[in-house]
């Protein structure tokens, strides 16, 4: 019986002492966080601005259009401490394009095989697959970034996605809808 309350005992100051310091620590870091995504929402306006300037912009009622229509593809770029931006060129990119491309509607099946893994508690094997991924399109993804996303060299049109517009784009994004016409890149 002693035991029994010595061990809650030791729980209990345990939650005494680290609840206060994981409110304090969450409480010091929103400030920074703040100050993280506005600057992010600004350098987002910054680069948004310089490709309407350059006319390298549509629409994501014109580009959903398009590739509804089966003219283009849709590029999902996911930039390193960018986050992600989505193009549309009006080139079919699997046709041009000399490596193998990933499909968005491929994810969906990586997703699964993530999601399993991690319930298994396979965390290494996660990080491998992932790996594993990004360096089997590393070279389609480095040639559409040249070819398509670069903001020097590019030709792709950069999606303008109106906040009227966010949830279909999400619902698009997550569905089948694009099949072939919709791949992923990753770059620096």
């Amino acid at each position: 019986m002693g035991e029994a309350i010595s061990q809650i005992a030791k729980w209990i100051g345990f939650y005494v002492f680290v609840v206060p310091l994981m409110l304090i620590w969450i409480l010091v870091q929103m400030p920074f966080a703040f100050i993280e995504a506005t600057r992010k929402r600004q350098r987002d306006k910054r680069f948004a601005a310089s490709m309407q300037a350059a006319g390298r912009v549509v629409s994501w009622v014109d580009a959903r259009t398009q590739v509804d229509s089966q003219h283009g593809t849709l590029v999902e770029e996911f930039v390193c401490a960018e986050g992600y931006r989505l193009w549309w060129t009006p080139e079919y990119v699997p046709d041009v394009c000399p490596y193998p491309c990933r499909f968005k509607s491929d994810e969906a099946t990586e997703a699964k095989h993530v999601d399993q893994m991690l319930r298994d508690g396979q965390f290494e094997r996660v990080k491998e697959l992932k790996a594993a991924v990004v360096a089997e399109y590393a070279a389609s993804s480095e040639w559409c970034r040249s070819r398509y996303t670069s903001p020097e060299s590019g030709t792709a049109l950069l999606v303008d996605i109106a906040r009227s517009d966010e949830q279909e784009w999400m619902h698009y994004l997550t569905g089948a809808a694009a099949g072939r016409r919709f791949i992923h890149i990753e770059t620096n």
